[in-house]
């Protein structure tokens, strides 16, 4: 969740010392006493900043065993399970460190530093449930420490809570409690409104009509606010305050408050990205590029120009390619991706922009290109969509050169891990004009409750491309003949409906 830190400091200015004995206890066990004096030295060695956690953990392995400690007062206890899950914990023992941090915690001196002890064991633990579950008690009675933890790690937990098979109450307990403390991302250019929709669609489920009104009210996303109208289970919502909904007028007040946090933040490269993004998606290419030129002018004086240069200058190329594409000049926008591919990521080859400089070969009809862009990609480095995503540059070119051994191959293994990225697969099927394949991965997802509302999104009629390639035409008609299918207009129209927006395509 955080930065790697020693817990066992942070621990023990909240923990203090040595608890007293109560006041009221005769001194006549000497085996209690002994324990005692073994925890108070203990927390004295803790406090004093430079203990070794190893040889402390020790030590309060021997104590916690002994059968005086049962004994001990229970903020005795209390201290000694805290100091040893820390110990633990700094000493990178986090499966060890789980039954003693667990067990401060649910004792009823627990206090910030055991439940964020708790938060961060089992987040690294992969125990997503139990994390979510401490952030919540972190987010109820602590709620200045959210600001502590990074925003990847909050959309984590929002995205774990809600897999098939884990107690809906979690999502429920943890989203709630997010909402209550007003968490909002450390990344000004974010919102945090996806948390808010899902939880919108709990109260729903409920039947909470009022308290999913107010959650209503701090949604603000536009294309969040496409979401909803698109999807017939928030028409009353939308029914009790139309004039919050209007989606033409979120854009604009999208628009406005990413140019005053690039304002505010003018050393932030990703205020640049940020709002050129959203020009592009409203149409207004050429203001979005002048931007974006002005980013690469002021990079051009040395990267100390901007604080995160490192991190996402790629993503400079990356936006630079889409607004050329947008204003008709291919051959540029191809240069701008091909030179963000050949920058590193971290350290590492730029796996994200190869793929996309692959797509956009495939787009202007050069496929050997695109599998040239994506060849020495290292599948080490690939994620699980990203996978999929290499497969399905590799699929579109496979067609076009008519290699049906390899592309039989790429698209069933695209089949096998569709869950990854479903989006990727429809693309595949797509170019290879398999439109009832299409047809009936639409309708199961319309169908699903739990994914119903991304395809929704998808769906909306949008403006056009103004500069299309010959192959995103094909693609685009093939996509349009798709829904137009009497069998899935009408799971459209049985969970939904089709809008218009004049911006930018999302879809195919």
């Amino acid at each position: 969740m955080q930065a790697m830190r020693a817990a066992l400091v942070a621990l023990v200015w909240l923990v203090g010392a040595a608890v007293a004995a109560p006041a009221d206890e005769a001194p006549t066990d000497p085996a209690l006493a002994r324990e005692r004096v073994a925890l108070q030295s203990v927390a004295s060695t803790a406090q004093n900043g430079t203990a070794d956690v190893k040889v402390l953990a020790a030590e309060l392995h021997d104590i916690i065993s002994d059968p005086a400690f049962s004994r001990l007062s229970d903020a005795e206890r209390h201290q000694a399970f805290s100091i040893y899950g820390a110990c633990l914990f700094d000493s990178k023992q986090f499966a060890d460190a789980r039954e003693p941090i667990r067990t401060a915690s649910a004792m009823a001196q627990a206090g910030e530093s055991d439940w964020n002890l708790r938060l961060d064991d089992s987040y690294i633990l992969g125990d997503f449930a139990d994390a979510a579950h401490a952030a919540a008690m972190i987010a109820r009675n602590w709620p200045d420490k959210l600001k502590d933890y990074k925003d990847e790690a909050i959309y984590r937990l929002r995205r774990e809570v809600q897999k098939p098979g884990v107690d809906p109450k979690l999502a429920e307990e943890f989203l709630s409690a997010m909402f209550d403390a007003h968490w909002k991302p450390k990344d000004a250019f974010d919102l945090p409104d996806s948390l808010w929709l899902d939880l919108l669609r709990i109260r729903l489920d409920h039947g909470d009509l009022a308290a999913a009104n107010s959650i209503a009210a701090q949604i603000k996303d536009p294309e969040t606010l496409i979401e909803i109208h698109a999807d017939r289970r928030f028409d009353a919502i939308v029914q009790a305050a139309p004039a919050q909904f209007d989606v033409m007028n979120a854009y604009a007040q999208e628009l406005a408050r990413l140019k005053a946090a690039a304002d505010a933040a003018p050393d932030k490269l990703e205020g640049f990205i940020a709002e050129a993004s959203l020009l592009r998606k409203l149409g207004r290419a050429r203001e979005g590029l002048a931007l974006i030129d002005a980013a690469f002018g002021k990079l051009k004086t040395g990267e100390a120009a901007f604080s995160d240069a490192n991190a996402k200058r790629i993503w400079l190329y990356n936006e630079r390619a889409k607004l050329l594409f947008q204003l008709g000049m291919q051959d540029d926008g191809l240069a701008a991706l091909a030179e963000g591919a050949s920058l590193q990521e971290d350290g590492s080859p730029n796996v994200s922009q190869a793929i996309n400089l692959a797509d956009a070969y495939n787009d202007v009809g050069r496929p050997r290109d695109a599998l040239s862009a994506i060849a020495g990609l290292n599948a080490s480095l690939l994620s699980a969509y990203g996978h999929l995503a290499r497969e399905n540059a590799q699929v579109c070119a496979y067609y076009v050169l008519g290699e049906d051994k390899n592309l039989a191959r790429a698209l069933d293994d695209m089949k096998a891990h569709k869950d990854n990225g479903l989006g990727t697969l429809i693309d595949a099927l797509l170019c290879t004009g398999d439109t009832s394949a299409v047809a009936q991965q639409l309708i199961g997802q319309l169908k699903d409750p739990e994914n119903r509302l991304a395809w929704l999104y998808m769906v909306q009629n949008y403006a056009a491309d103004p500069h299309p390639t010959k192959r995103q035409r094909q693609r685009h008609a093939l996509w349009l003949s798709v829904l137009a299918r009497p069998d899935v207009a009408a799971e459209i129209a049985r969970v939904g409906r089709m809008e218009t927006y004049p911006v930018e395509s999302p879809s195919y």
